[in-house]
């Protein structure tokens, strides 16, 4: 899969997520984003950036995988849930990562804290 296949597919995932889920349309306003802006402006995002929302921790931004280890995951994925499958794996054991993508391991491999709430959750569909 080339990086700009994988890019478009992310965006609009993440897209038809804005516009379809009451629930997310309600998250994203409470912290005083505009649903539709987002939705409407999701294309302006990068590949670079699209991809990188999937594999850096939102709270401390801590990356789940080096350079090398994330073009070999592009390179290996047949789509979307395919990339989203492998950066699960390379997740696992992430100083910051959480079972990916379930719950948020707060505490983290090495027992450093990300600035995450320790009670915190997060469902596929929130990212």
């Amino acid at each position: 899969m080339t990086k700009k296949t994988l890019a478009n597919q992310l965006r609009s995932r993440f897209k038809a997520r804005v516009e379809r889920d009451e629930e997310f349309r309600e998250l994203v306003a409470s912290f005083g984003g505009d649903p539709d802006a987002l939705a409407a402006n999701i294309g302006l995002l990068s590949d670079d950036g699209a991809i990188e929302a999937y594999t850096t921790c939102a709270e401390c931004g801590s990356k789940f995988t080096s350079d090398t280890e994330l073009s070999r995951i592009i390179e290996e994925s047949r789509s979307k849930d395919d990339f989203l499958a492998h950066c699960r794996t390379a997740a696992e054991g992430h100083a910051c990562a959480f079972d990916w993508p379930t719950e948020i391991d707060a505490e983290g491999a090495e027992g450093r804290r990300c600035e995450i709430k320790a009670n915190s959750t997060m469902s596929e569909e929130t990212i």
